[in-house]
């Protein structure tokens, strides 16, 4: 028999027996809640569509659940890769779990190991979406410190107006930028300030005051340890570069 004709015989048992497809619609929803790495959304989702069936895929009771469990693996793992999850990752989770399916002796643990991949690929996901929002987070508080380097502002100040904590805002800036947010904002107000020494005429005491800097001597030393001279050498060096 060909296999069109199979396809339509199939279809028509399918009919008589009132088996319905899971809709693509409902699998889409399916792969929205696994990136989100809403577990619970995703464990309600086989309740509120009970109707409807994976279909047939084998003859016998557990090649089915075997092929269930695999092809669910496979699948959650490949839409966790889409979801940010590092594919090694993804392949690794994947490939310990077909091993496991692969000896199976009971006919329950097929969908134990499916609910096992299932949270483990969750757990990477959701570990992913919070190191995004943490590099967010430091991204606006960049901005927020280039934006503001002639006003004063501490480290509470800015996770203030972030609306963050502030030893949650000092732990993933440190993580990401391997410095505190105080070395971030001198670093970043040194090379404003190189800018002005090197492009404009203001006195040195003028620049120092602009960028918040307690004093004159102050600016001066933390501009030492930045670039090496002192403001006096370093606009001194820029003339004679422009010269040449």
């Amino acid at each position: 028999m060909s296999t069109k004709s199979n396809r339509a015989k199939y279809r028509m048992e399918n009919i008589e027996n009132d088996v319905k497809h899971v809709p693509y619609s409902v699998q889409q929803q399916f792969f929205t809640y696994l990136k989100a790495g809403d577990l619970e959304a995703l464990e309600a989702l086989p309740k509120s569509n009970a109707g409807y069936s994976i279909g047939k895929m084998a003859y016998s009771e557990m090649k089915q659940e075997e092929y269930k469990a695999v092809l669910g693996i496979v699948t959650i793992c490949q839409a966790s890769i889409e979801a940010g999850v590092d594919p090694q990752d993804s392949y690794d989770i994947a490939d310990l779990y077909l091993q496991k399916v692969s000896v199976v002796k009971r006919i329950e643990q097929y969908q134990a190991y499916l609910d096992e991949a299932t949270h483990e690929i969750v757990e990477e996901i959701r570990k992913v979406k919070s190191k995004n929002a943490q590099s967010v987070h430091v991204e606006k508080c960049k901005r927020y410190i280039g934006a503001n380097l002639n006003r004063r502002m501490t480290q509470l100040s800015i996770a203030k107006d972030l609306e963050l904590s502030p030893n949650y805002l000092s732990a993933i800036f440190s993580r990401y930028e391997h410095m505190t947010i105080t070395e971030y904002i001198l670093r970043e107000r040194i090379k404003a300030a190189q800018n002005l020494l090197k492009y404009s005429d203001e006195p040195i005491g003028i620049i120092s005051n602009y960028f918040c800097f307690c004093s004159q001597s102050h600016f001066s030393a933390v501009f030492r340890r930045y670039t090496g001279m002192t403001p006096s050498e370093f606009r001194l060096k820029s003339m004679r570069d422009t010269e040449f």
